[in-house]
């Protein structure tokens, strides 16, 4: 699936994106990130999500974009257990001790 050099080059691109997560919304499915609309950050989720729908074909994802404030909304959602699986690898990256879930919403 990944080659060594790419599975590092992915989880380096995983990092750097779960780095700039301004808010997390939890939903019974899943989670969104909501990600403050830069010039790179749009490229840098397309690419992630490639290589990231490869590596766990079990996650939906969808992006949308708002206009106020301006943001990108990268919603993953899965199969029963999918949450928790997304659970352990944020708190594996630290997101959830940086950001706090700031809102529940069922989708």
């Amino acid at each position: 699936m990944f080659t060594a050099s790419e599975r590092v080059e992915h989880r380096q691109l995983g990092d750097s994106l779960f780095a700039q997560v301004r808010e997390v919304v939890e939903h019974s499915d899943g989670f969104t990130l909501v990600f403050e609309l830069e010039a790179t950050i749009d490229e840098g989720i397309q690419r992630w999500l490639a290589k990231e729908k490869l590596c766990c074909p079990f996650f939906s994802f969808e992006t949308t974009r708002e206009q106020a404030p301006p943001s990108i909304k990268l919603h993953i959602s899965g199969p029963a257990g999918s949450k928790l699986i997304l659970q352990g690898e944020f708190d594996a990256r630290g997101l959830f001790a940086r950001v706090p879930v700031l809102a529940t919403s069922h989708r």
